[in-house]
Formats: structure tokens, sequence, C-alpha cells
């Protein structure tokens, strides 16, 4: 009674022409051994399951055939048929991860010596070469560089950037590619009807998403589906025997994303996990999809970019009409954070409920996604002749109406003086770094954006450890927005911090975290105000500022050092109870403008972190 032969081995390749996919090897190989050029060593690199192995058994049944060498071997002469048995004494198959010592190769390097005792060759197949040791490379180094004539060597590798360049060049390397979904489905499905096995559509389609491009793999599955169903193969029992996910389940997971039902999703991975799936493949799964949905959406028309089979492609395309490039980007990001997360999760339900959560709620993903939706929402709705603005999106409107109004509303503007940067205006330098006014060139939205958003940017920097950056860009304000670039205005009593914030090392800091916040490449750039005009300063914590960065409680006096000094005649009006003016500097005397301390040092430490100076004590020396 003859013994049970799995799938993959009964329909492995005997020919070159049985091969499946491949066409550049096979077609090279053909060639090669019908003109009788030779090499005396190849490597075959690629994917698990892509046929390196079996056509190197080919390759030798082609050169030991007593037709041969020739590219197409007749399976009829003794030497053929011991090959395809596995018993030529001629061909020898060394496992290179169990045979990986300089022992094992040295024992190689005497062996070729001898000549073949059958055929014309000697064959030497080494699989997964890439284990070798460097000692045991060192060794092979010689014998390949210089073989005998009746040798040669193969190599497969699934890992070829572990092999040294020195073997690499002595070798001529082919690059297996995965195969493609339609190409499994079609073989499969030719087993299948020669098997007598009734296998459903759909069923073939998870076999070859489940094999992930090895022909190996997708026999191996096939085989154990077969005995699963008792010879019946559908999509269901595919799944109840794989562990996988129906398709059906990522496109619903797909819809239920679109229509933002959280609920849908939430109870999906529940179904899921009660079914004995694993969530990790699920996730894995999904990536996948939404991945071939990118490459739809991106770039219409390459149907041969994705891994969808033919039947399914029609609907990934309506389906990823409901996505925005963005938004599928988004959707890849967390599922394969959460599937990598997953990997060590002592509850791996958990962290793909979270990154759904995250994903469908925008006050967990941040204020600013939210307000992107919005605005996104606002611009197509425009886009419609006489449309009004959805309800939804008055939140944004008074958020921007907020951002425009707030100097005015914090009774910022003292009289006399000249208005701030108006919002949308571009900051154009002028002399000195200075800046003026400009008709708005930027997008009134992106800065009222920016503007309700800049609180967090400076907690971003210092949560980030920009501790000096942060503490810079504290005294200046967004004032407009040029393109993609934000315009930071200082007043001139700032010039150091503006000067600082110039720098590329501090510049690019901020541009990153305002990348981070905003979701969108942003750069900076720190301009001087024109004239005294007042800025608001996201730091201020109990007031408004003036132009010079002061508290406006009062005008600021005009104070010399011959005031400051203990005993200097007192200011005509107001004093304490002696009698005595309060002189700043002075216990109980107001405090002293920063721009009328005559030292540099103490003026540029006061601005740098912020303070006031409210006395004055000198020693007996001075």
């Amino acid at each position: 009674m003859l013994a049970y032969l799995s799938l993959y081995r009964k329909w492995r390749p005997q020919t070159f022409d049985d091969v499946v996919g491949q066409e550049h090897v096979v077609r090279t190989l053909k060639n090669a051994l019908d003109a009788r050029r030779v090499a005396h060593a190849y490597m075959f690199a690629g994917p698990r399951g892509t046929g390196k192995t079996t056509l190197a058994r080919l390759l030798a049944k082609g050169l030991n055939c007593e037709k041969g060498p020739t590219g197409s071997p007749c399976n009829q002469c003794a030497n053929c048929i011991r090959i395809a048995q596995g018993s030529s004494v001629d061909v020898i198959e060394i496992d290179g991860a169990s045979n990986r010592g300089i022992d094992e190769i040295r024992d190689v390097r005497e062996r070729v010596k001898f000549a073949p005792a059958e055929g014309e060759y000697k064959v030497y197949i080494i699989d997964e070469v890439h284990m070798l040791t460097t000692e045991a490379f060192n060794a092979l180094l010689k014998v390949l560089e210089e073989p005998p004539r009746h040798v040669v060597f193969v190599f497969a590798t699934t890992e070829p950037h572990r092999i040294p360049a020195t073997i690499v060049s002595r070798c001529q390397k082919f690059d297996f590619r995965p195969l493609a979904p339609d190409e499994i489905v079609s073989h499969l499905r030719k087993v299948a009807e020669h098997e007598g096995v009734s296998v459903e559509a759909e069923a073939l389609e998870l076999l070859a998403r489940h094999a992930g491009g090895g022909m190996r793999d997708a026999l191996s599955y096939l085989d154990q589906c077969i005995a699963f169903g008792q010879g019946s193969v559908t999509q269901a029992v595919v799944a109840q025997a794989l562990g996988v996910v129906e398709s059906q389940r990522i496109e619903e997971l797909a819809e239920s994303l679109a229509a933002e039902d959280l609920g849908r999703c939430l109870l999906l991975v529940k179904e899921v996990a009660d079914a004995g799936r694993d969530l990790r493949q699920f996730a894995a799964d999904a990536v996948r999809y939404f991945r071939d949905l990118l490459v739809l959406t991106a770039a219409p028309g390459s149907d041969r970019l994705v891994y969808l089979p033919a039947g399914a492609r029609a609907r990934a395309r309506e389906m990823a009409g409901c996505f925005s490039l963005s938004r599928l980007v988004e959707i890849i990001e967390a599922l394969g954070r959460a599937e990598s997360d997953m990997r060590w999760a002592s509850t791996p339900q958990l962290s793909l409920e979270l990154a759904l959560i995250q994903l469908l709620r925008g006050e967990a993903r941040g204020e600013w996604q939210a307000l992107a939706r919005r605005v996104e929402a606002l611009e197509r709705r425009l886009e419609t002749p006489g449309a009004a603005p959805p309800a939804s999106l008055s939140a944004a409107g008074d958020g921007a109406r907020e951002a425009r109004e707030q100097p005015e509303a914090q009774g910022e503007v003292p009289a006399g003086k000249e208005e701030a940067i108006p919002a949308g205006a571009a900051a154009a330098p002028g002399p000195g770094g200075e800046v003026s006014p400009e008709p708005a060139v930027g997008d009134p939205q992106l800065l009222a954006l920016v503007r309700s958003q800049w609180p967090r940017v400076l907690e971003q920097l210092r949560a980030a450890r920009f501790v000096q950056q942060e503490a810079f860009l504290r005294e200046g304000v967004p004032a407009a927005v040029q393109g993609d670039t934000v315009i930071v205005a200082f007043s001139p009593s700032h010039r150091f911090h503006q000067a600082n914030m110039e720098k590329d090392k501090n510049r690019q800091a901020v541009e990153k975290v305002m990348s981070q916040v905003f979701g969108r490449p942003l750069k900076m750039r720190a301009v001087l105000s024109s004239g005294s005009g007042p800025f608001p300063s996201p730091a201020d914590s109990g007031g408004p500022r003036d132009g010079e960065g002061r508290s406006p409680a009062g005008p600021p006096r005009s104070v010399t050092p011959e005031r400051a000094r203990p005993g200097a005649s007192p200011a005509p009006g107001g004093g304490d109870e002696d009698g005595r003016a309060a002189v700043p500097g002075e216990p109980g005397g107001e405090p002293i403008d920063p721009a009328e301390i005559d030292e540099p040092i103490v003026r540029a430490a006061l601005n740098l972190f912020g303070g006031r100076i409210t006395r004055i004590e000198r020693t007996e020396a001075e």
C-alpha cells in the first residue's frame, strides 16, 4: 500500500515548465543549460516557499540527465528518477542551519575533489546558507573561488544581506519574488480539480492571502483544509482550520470605520475574539487591506500593486472612495501599532480596542485633528454654490473668531500705539530684521488654529526637553502665516530671544514639535515687530502686557542711577510713611525697568528667564 503524499510533495514541479512564477529565473537557467553555459555557483535569494530549493533540484536534474545538460530533462532516465526521489549520490543537500560550523565545510572542501559517481556533475545544494558562521564562510571561500570543473554549488537563502560580499561576488545571484494572489489561486484551483475536491472561490482567495506569497504554504494550508472539511472547502472551513478571519469581517471593519460607528467596531472585535480567531492576525490582515485601499486611492489603475484577488478589487475601489489619503494613513499607522503592541500585551483585545477608540474619537486624537476634519468638511461644503456651512462647524468658526478678537478683548492696544500685525498678514522683513504688516497672503484659518494651539506647542516643547527653546518662544506670538511658514513676532525689547530662535538648532526643534502638534509639516520664522505694537504672549498668566513685555499697571518711570542710590532726593508727590518718595530699587518701591539697567548680563538674564528687580542693596565698598 502506497503511503500518502502531501499535496506539496505530490505537486512538486518535475520540469522547469511546471514552476509557477519566477519566469526570469526559469528562462535564464533553461537557456544556460541548453547553451552549456553553466556557472560554478548560483545563489537563489527570496522569501520562503517561492521555489528556491525546487529550482536547485531541477538544475541538478538538467545537469545530470542522460540527454543533458539540457533545459528539458526527460524524467525517464535513471539519473532523473534518482534526483526526483532524493537518492542520487551526486546531489548533496546540506542544511546550513544545522551544519553551520567550520568542520562541516572542511568536510565539503575535501569531498569536492572526488569525481561524480553517476552523472556528469556533482551538485551541492546548501539551504539557509546565511546561517553559516564567519569561519565556515572563510573555509568555503577558497574552494568556491577555484572549484573543480565537475562541481556546481547552489546556495539558497531568505536573508542574502547576511552573506559576505566575497561569497556573493563569486555567484550568479537570482532574486525570487513572492507569488501574486492570482497565481496562487489559479494553481490551487488546478490542484483541487485534479484531487476531486470542491473549493469555493472565496476560500481560495483567503488561502492565497494567508499564504503570504508562498506556494508551499498555500498547498500545505489547502491540504489541511481538505482534511478538516472532509473533501469540501468553504471560506468558513478555511477560517476555522487556520484560525484566520473571513474577508467579509475585514470589509465590515472598513465600513464601520467609514461610518465612524465605534460601537460596531468594538462589537466586531469581540465577535472575532469569541470565535477563537487570532486578533493579531486580524489586525495584520486589516493593515494589509487598508494598504491596498491606500494604493488604489493614491495611484488609480495600479491593480498590479495590490494583493487583493481580481474579484475583490472592484469592491475595494468603492470602499477606497469612502476615505481620504490622510485618513487611510492614520488608520494604517494606528492598526499597525496595535498589531505590534499585541505581541507583548497580556490582553491583546484591549490594544486593538484602544486603537479603534483613538481613531473614531476626535477628543482622544487631539483637538487639532477634529478641527482639521471640520475645516475639510467646510471646504467641501463651500465647493457647492449656495450651500450653508453645517452646524457642526460652528465651533471651528467660533474658535477662529475668538483667536482673531483675543488681543482687543484683553485690552492690549494702548492709545497712541501701533496696531499688532493683523491675523493672516504676511510678515515681510525690513532693515535690521524688523517686519511690517502687509496684505494677507497666508491662511487665516490656519493662523487661528495655530494661535489657539500655541500653548500646546509650548507644552510639547517642554515635554520634549526643549526647555531653552520654550523659554525663548514664550516671548513671541504667532503673528502671521505665509504659505507653510508661521511667522512668530517678537517686540524690539526681545531682540535677544528673536536672534536665538533664528538659529538652525532652535528653529528646527520648534518646527519638529509644530509638525507633530498640527499634523502637517510647518516651518517657523522669528522676526522683530516694527514699532512697539502689543504682542500677547501665551506665557502670560496674570493679565496683559504692554509692548515692552511689562505689566501695564502704570506708565514706566524714567529712573536714573542717581535716583536709585540711597539718600537721593525724593521725587515730588507721594511717599512712604516717613514722607520719602517710593524710589525704584528701594524696599517698597516699584520694579525697576529692565531697559534702564546698565549691566548687559543682568538685562539678558532678565529677558531670558523673566522676573523683575524690586530692591537694590549696596555694600559699604560702593
